[in-house]
């Protein structure tokens, strides 16, 4: 082995004497100091194996010193050795020497041969090279400087595991800041005489650094809060302290809130609203969003809600009804005859009358029994219909069946251009039924589920004409008909003797004073004639109204009624035509000595008329009921008949009419 190279030290004996000389008569030069000093350095070797040790030149005022290598990665400008492999051989390195002074420059070129290493064996070569190849660095962000490697024989082959991030050659492109750091795998292959060894090189490849201008916009956004998303209030938009930030803010329904923050609560019978608010916000040329969930609060119920007839106002009758009839092609106008209820009416179309049921509705009772809103349902229907000039009748064109099991005609009812059934909805005196299928169920729904959130009328409101007692006051006959105002839509309990039926309803009388009783569709054995009973639970109303029909009770129930007595018979009142009176009504009379007049027969049943006078000209009706006995027929009463009749006092369009109701009453001469 050579030992350190080390130099002849002659620079102080010449630095003495440049120091001398300058003492003496004459003084050296730059140039001379230079060349003297140059010429005193001097290596003892220049064949090297190990680094070799610079002179430790004494300081000159003025004096640079600089050494230089030709091949560096053999002899390092600092005196560094890396010996050649053997493959490579001896390397002869040229070191110079600069020496500058005040300007002046003079250079030493020292010769050195660098001895290679001493021959290895292939495997052993590979492995010195693999262990000469090492990186500082193993994050990266530049690339790769990959060691030149050059041995005689070896091949050396540079391959990536992600070419698109760092390539074979070194080459480094850092994946977007959106994305991650990534592994990339650089392989090292060496190849000689056969033998193939490679060795693998881990790095990270770390993504770009974030833009500023996102890091502003982070920044922004975490600015961007709200302490409430339930709103009643409108909003106030937060601000953003960066300038270089600018906040857009956009709706996803500006109809309850709007891109500045303004709300309008959704009324009180709809659903809160969820409403997206977005901040889009800008630095530069990037961009960023922040969404913000709220939920818009619907307004508070009001205490009490104004009804609207909105559908029924824009429902327009798109058919004609010119030359057409009802009953015969499902369309046409008609004329009232009389009311019924509140979903029930009488008309006439020509020469016949018929019942029309309401189609789609169905309003609380107010005849045969009493419900809360019935007798408003049946006062606001009459007044629609009695006071319209025109009434047209339209049927269910996606039906065949024109009747309901009762006989009534089935029936939408337009008056003055507006759907009376449609209407009553939107009144809230009745709710929705059988709707389905039909050409208005749509706005029908739509317009019972508005009117359900009003809670008016039938929908929870009391009705302050409706008893809701369960039996009632009781009292007597004689006090109903002669205090009548006291008692409609009141609950009442009565006592009396049933004095005639009429298709099953029963005329009550006690003391001469008499009431009749619509007892619906419920069925009993109690109401024979002659039975005494106690009735509750009953209900005062007018039958087809108060002033041109008859006081009837309705509410009948067979379990209200009790019976007292039976077999009882009632001595009818004897009266004259002239005698009658409101509070007659419902008695059981006796006239003497009337003539027939006229008879005037339905054409669709077996019902008729017989107008008679008594002995002074006064004239009566004789109404015999298509309930009535059979055995009463039209062809008894010829014109000029005299005859007696026992029978009930009714009253129908303000004219008074005996009700016959068994042959047996008649007596004629």
């Amino acid at each position: 082995m050579f030992k350190k190279v080390v130099f002849t030290i002659l620079v102080t004996l010449s630095l003495s004497v440049l120091s001398a000389c300058e003492t003496g008569s004459e003084t050296l030069t730059d140039t001379e100091k230079l060349i003297n000093l140059k010429e005193s350095i001097v290596f003892d070797e220049t064949t090297i194996t190990e680094d070799i040790v610079l002179p430790d030149i004494e300081e000159m005022e003025g004096l640079e010193i600089t050494w230089s290598s030709n091949k560096t990665q053999y002899l390092d400008h600092d005196g560094t050795v890396t010996r050649p492999l053997s493959s490579v051989g001896d390397v002869n390195v040229q070191f110079t020497l600069t020496l500058t002074l005040n300007g002046m420059s003079v250079n030493k070129i020292f010769e050195f041969t660098v001895l290679a290493e001493e021959a290895l064996s292939d495997q052993d070569l590979l492995n010195s090279i693999f262990d000469s190849v090492t990186f500082s660095e193993t994050e990266i962000t530049g690339d790769l400087s990959l060691p030149v490697i050059e041995h005689e024989g070896v091949t050396v082959t540079w391959t990536s595991s992600r070419e698109g991030y760092v390539t074979s050659a070194g080459i480094v492109n850092r994946p977007d800041y959106t994305d991650t750091d990534l592994e990339v795998i650089m392989t090292l292959t060496l190849s000689i005489n056969g033998l193939t060894q490679f060795k693998e090189y881990t790095f990270t490849v770390l993504k770009e650094a974030t833009p500023v201008e996102l890091n502003q916009l982070e920044t922004a956004k975490a600015e961007l809060t709200f302490t409430e998303t339930d709103l009643i209030d409108n909003l106030v938009l937060p601000l953003v302290s960066d300038p270089n930030v600018t906040v857009t803010w956009s709706s996803s329904n500006p109809t309850y809130l709007t891109n500045e923050g303004v709300i309008t609560r959704p009324a009180y019978n709809k659903d809160d609203e969820t409403v997206i608010l977005t901040a889009t916000l800008q630095a530069g040329d990037f961009t960023d969003t922040k969404a913000f969930t709220f939920t818009v609060i619907r307004e508070e119920r009001p205490a009490f809600i104004e009804l609207d007839t909105d559908f029924t106002d824009s429902l327009v009758m798109d058919f004609s009804y010119t030359n057409s009839d009802f009953v015969a092609d499902g369309i046409g106008e008609v004329d009232l005859v009389r009311c019924v209820d509140g979903d029930t009416a009488v008309f006439t179309e020509g020469s016949g009358s018929f019942t029309v049921r309401f189609l789609g509705i169905n309003t609380p009772e107010s005849t045969y029994k009493f419900e809360p809103w019935g007798k408003a349902a049946s006062t606001f229907t009459c007044d629609k219909l009695t006071n319209a000039t025109t009434i047209v009748l339209e049927y269910n064109m996606y039906s065949t069946e024109r009747t309901d099991g009762n006989g009534r005609y089935l029936a939408w009812v337009w008056y003055d251009g507006r759907l009376l059934n449609l209407e009553l909805v939107e009144e809230a005196y009745t709710g929705s039924k059988g709707v389905g299928g039909t050409k208005y169920e749509t706005t029908f729904y739509l317009a019972e589920f508005k009117t359900q959130d009003s809670d008016r009328r039938i929908w929870g409101e009391v009705d302050p004409d409706f008893d809701y007692s369960l039996d009632g006051v009781q009292i007597t006959i004689e006090e109903l008909v002669t205090n009548q105002e006291e008692y409609v839509g009141k609950k009442v309990v009565i006592r009396g003797i049933v004095s005639r039926q009429i298709g099953g309803h029963p005329y009550i009388q006690d003391n001469g004073y008499g009431i009749y009783l619509f007892k619906g569709y419920d069925y009993t054995t109690k109401l024979a004639e002659g039975n005494e009973v106690l009735l509750s639970g009953l209900t005062l109303t007018y039958y087809p109204d108060e002033a041109t029909g008859a006081p009837q009770l309705t509410g009948f129930s067979r379990t209200n009624i009790e019976v007292l007595s039976e077999g009882n018979v009632v001595t009818p009142s004897q009266m004259l035509v002239t005698e009658f009176t409101e509070t007659s009504i419902g008695s059981l009379v006796e006239v003497l000595n009337l003539t027939v007049v006229s008879v005037y027969e339905n054409s669709y049943d077996s019902a008729f008329t017989v107008t008679a006078e008594d002995e002074n000209g006064n004239i009566v009706s004789i109404r015999r009921d298509d309930s009535a006995s059979a055995d009463i027929t039209a062809d008894l009463f010829t014109v000029g008949t005299t005859f007696d009749i026992v029978a009930p006092l009714g009253r129908y369009n303000g004219t008074y009419q005996l009700m016959i109701s068994k042959l047996v009453d008649i007596t004629f001469d």
